[in-house]
């Protein structure tokens, strides 16, 4: 049952991502509009990140030291790869 809800939650993403194309296919969208949206996932994401899964993490991790680290490496991680995709 928990392999079930995981994997129904797990298409949410791909499900959501063919409606927005369908629905947004053949319109020409503002630029203003795309970077409005994707700052709003942006923050949704940010504060699904440090609202959930970074109280979950230290949770487990009682010393923060790994959860702090791991977040650290994961930013660190992102900002290289910006940095490397603009090159």
């Amino acid at each position: 049952k928990g392999i079930l809800w995981g994997v129904l939650s797990g298409l949410s993403e791909p499900l959501g991502g063919l409606f927005g194309h369908l629905v947004l296919k053949g319109t020409d969208m503002n630029p203003l509009a795309y970077g409005t949206l994707f700052a709003l996932v942006g923050g949704m994401m940010t504060y699904i990140s440090f609202a959930e899964l970074l109280p979950n993490a230290l949770y487990h991790d009682p010393s923060g030291h790994s959860a702090t680290a791991s977040c650290l490496l994961g930013m660190a991680v992102m900002a290289a790869s910006l940095l490397l995709f603009e090159a």
